[in-house]
Order: structure tokens, then C-alpha cells, then sequence
């Protein structure tokens, strides 16, 4: 128990020098005059302040001191904040802010124990960019058009390029359209998403994306006029055809009724040649019933008119 007595007591004293001298440090340097420069970063990457710290020197964070070097050596001050975040290369004696998170953004400053090197920095965190999404609104024969979309992101804007030359752009992240022309779809397109911290881009060949409408619709065009001469060449004779059939029809027709007339003429006449002699006295013709019945036959009439049919069609 006497011997960490003692330790605890330089422990202590050397924690209140450290102390003293930190405020010392702090006083001369916000009394020097510095310039602040502006730094962004994405939210979950990574920043290096590019200030060296060879020997000594201490990191603050919105006026209070978050890590220190010291002979050659980091001390992470403020465990609470950034606790294994802080980084120090001991070759080029530069501090890395790694895992950063919206919160971290505010000012830094790096010191000297002379106070004369004090460098200020303004850093803003930015949450992280979306690769832009690009979808087909309509294409048609001569042109396609496109837009570019993002979820919603702080300052985040949108542009076109084609072959790395902005061809339309946006100051928001509203969704940007583009159209393109036919003699334009085999060139290469990005649509980029940026804000200062970070740019996305996605990149694309309109022909990809627009291609097999516009081959079908190119496809349809060359079709119509093949499709139209085939459709005549077949139409016409058609129609030459069947006003043949309805012609031949028709005669057939005529001639079978004539046939029939002619037919119904000659059965009257035998009817009447056939007819029983008149009886002299009563002055009537005298009534066969044999003779009746073989100019009655119907079936021998139609037998006749089924033969005069078959031999017109003939």
C-alpha cells in the first residue's frame, strides 16, 4: 500500500504539469494570429489534418484539447469523443480523424508549445452520397429519354455528362432528365451525384438501355412498306378470285332456274300429249289413272334436274 502511495503522487503532479503547460499552450495560440482552413469529409470515412507534429503539439477540438504528442508518442486526451479514432503516423507526423460521424464536424486546431504554428481547421461531415439511379421514361425512333434520381442527401446535386463534359445539370437533387438523339446512343453517359465531400456517378450506354424498343420500332418501320406490297400482291387476285366464284355462282344459278323452267315447260306438254281422249259425248277427256300417275311422278322430275345440274357443272 506505501508503494503506490508514491506512484499515485507523481501520477498526480505530472498530470497538473501536463495541465499548466496545456493551458500555457492554448493561451499563446489563441492569441496568434490563424488562418482557418475549410475541410469536408463523407460520414463513416476517414480525414488527415495536414499539419506535421514531430515531437510535440496538441490536437483541440472546439476549444478543448483531445489529444496530444509527446516525445514521439500520441495520448488520446478526450476518450469520450473519439476514444481509438485519432491517428498519428510518427513518419510524417500527421493526425487522422478515422470513423468520422456527423457530430465531428466544428473546428480544430493543431498547437505549439511556441504557439507561433497554430493551424486551424473548419471541418464539416457530410452524410454519405448514393449512387444515382438512372431509369427510361420513353424512347421512340429518333430519341430516348432518361432520368437521373438520388435519395434525398444534404447539398447533394445532380448532373449529366457525355465524354466527362456536363451536358445538364442541377443545383438540387430533383430528379434531372436528359434526352438523347438517335446518332447519340452509342456514346458513353454518367449521371453524377456530388456534394463537397463526395461524388458518385453511374455510368451507362443509352444504347443499352434504349435499344431494343428503338430496334423495334426501326425493325416496324423497315416492315411497313414489305409488309404493304406483299399484302397487295396477295389482295388483288384474291379479289379477282372470288368475284369469279360469285360470277360462275350466279350463272349457274340463272342456267339451273332456266333448266328448271325448261323442265316444268316439257312436263306440262306431256301431261297434256298423255291426256285421255275426250269422250265425245260429254265432252271430257276420259280419266286414266296410270296415265295420272307417270305424269305426277315427282321423283322423275327431280331425277332430271339433279342430271341437267350435274352436267352444267360440268
Amino acid at each position: 500500500m506505501s508503494e503506490k502511495q508514491p506512484e499515485l503522487g507523481v501520477y498526480s503532479a505530472m498530470e497538473t504539469q501536463m495541465t499548466v503547460v496545456f493551458f500555457f499552450m492554448v493561451m499563446s495560440s489563441s492569441a496568434a494570429d490563424k488562418v482557418t482552413r475549410k475541410l469536408t469529409a463523407t460520414e463513416g470515412g476517414n480525414i488527415t489534418l495536414p499539419v506535421p507534429v514531430s515531437e510535440f503539439g496538441v490536437l483541440l477540438f472546439r476549444g478543448r484539447m483531445i489529444a496530444m504528442v509527446k516525445d514521439g508518442n500520441l495520448d488520446i486526451l478526450s476518450k469520450n469523443i473519439y476514444s481509438d479514432r485519432i491517428l498519428w503516423n510518427n513518419n510524417t507526423g500527421l493526425f487522422t480523424l478515422t470513423g468520422l460521424q456527423r457530430n465531428n464536424t466544428g473546428d480544430y486546431l493543431i498547437t505549439f508549445p511556441n504557439g507561433d504554428r497554430s493551424s486551424a481547421f473548419k471541418l464539416k461531415v457530410y452524410a454519405s452520397v448514393p449512387v444515382p439511379a438512372v431509369t427510361r421514361e420513353s424512347v421512340s425512333a429518333d430519341s430516348c429519354t432518361l432520368l437521373c434520381s438520388v435519395d434525398a442527401a444534404e447539398e447533394t446535386t445532380l448532373s449529366w455528362n457525355r465524354d466527362e463534359q456536363i451536358v445538364n445539370s442541377s443545383s438540387s437533387a430533383l430528379p434531372l432528365p436528359l434526352t438523347v438523339q438517335l446518332q447519340d446512343f452509342s456514346s458513353q453517359y454518367n449521371c453524377v451525384a456530388e456534394n463537397p465531400a463526395e461524388r458518385k456517378s453511374h455510368a451507362l450506354t443509352v444504347e443499352t438501355l434504349c435499344s431494343t424498343d428503338t430496334t423495334d420500332v426501326n425493325n416496324n418501320r423497315h416492315y411497313i412498306i414489305p409488309l404493304t406490297i406483299v399484302f397487295i400482291v396477295i389482295s388483288v387476285p384474291a379479289v379477282f378470285i372470288i368475284m369469279k366464284i360469285c360470277f360462275n355462282y350466279k350463272t349457274t344459278t340463272k342456267q339451273t332456274q332456266d333448266l328448271l323452267t325448261k323442265v316444268q315447260y316439257s312436263v306440262r306438254q306431256n301431261q297434256l300429249s298423255d291426256a285421255p281422249p275426250v269422250d265425245g259425248a260429254l265432252g271430257h277427256r276420259l280419266y286414266d289413272p296410270s296415265a295420272a300417275a307417270d305424269c305426277t311422278d315427282t321423283s322423275t322430275v327431280y331425277t332430271t334436274l339433279h342430271q341437267s345440274s350435274q352436267t352444267l357443272q360440268r
